[in-house]
């Protein structure tokens, strides 16, 4: 319901005077609004709550991977130095390797008989041993500890 009641002095008139132009609103329907208002702002609370707890955890994730990558690039660090040293070791041994003189004997003769067992096992001589002390013994101890020390290397010769 409007009620409007208009006259030149309305533009005129302060803001503790009467109004003459009177809007009524049913009370029910305010009600609903006001019902509608709080509904709403719970709604917009709830959302800002969870909108601040979903940036809270992914701030926190990030700072997880940031943390784990920093980790695994220390990792890596000491991962690239270890396989540096283990790769001048090899280049180490590997030259000691090929330019020692080995002392063991590399072919052993055995008798041939007419057995044809016999002579089938004459074609394998007896493995030779050749100890790693007799042209390791002079390097300086590197520090690898990869299990216990092996001083022997099992050589199995065949005769062609």
């Amino acid at each position: 319901q409007v009620s409007s009641s208009r006259s030149d002095s309305d533009s005129t008139v302060s803001p503790t005077a009467p109004r003459h132009n009177v809007i009524v609103k049913n009370h029910s329907k305010r009600k609903k609004e006001l019902v509608k208002d709080s509904a709403y702002w719970e709604r917009r609370r709830k959302n800002n709550d969870a909108a601040k707890k979903s940036r809270d955890s992914r701030r926190q994730k990030e700072d997880d991977m940031a943390c784990r990558a920093a980790t695994l690039e220390q990792e890596n660090i000491k991962l690239r130095a270890e396989l540096e040293q283990l790769k001048n070791e090899t280049g180490h041994l590997r030259a000691l390797m090929l330019h020692a003189p080995v002392k063991a004997p590399l072919t052993l003769h055995h008798p041939i008989g007419s057995n044809s067992l016999h002579s089938n096992l004459s074609m394998i001589a007896a493995p030779s041993v050749i100890t790693t002390t007799d042209f390791c013994g002079s390097l300086p101890h590197l520090p690898f500890n990869a299990g216990p020390p092996r001083n022997t290397v099992l050589v199995n010769n065949v005769k062609t």
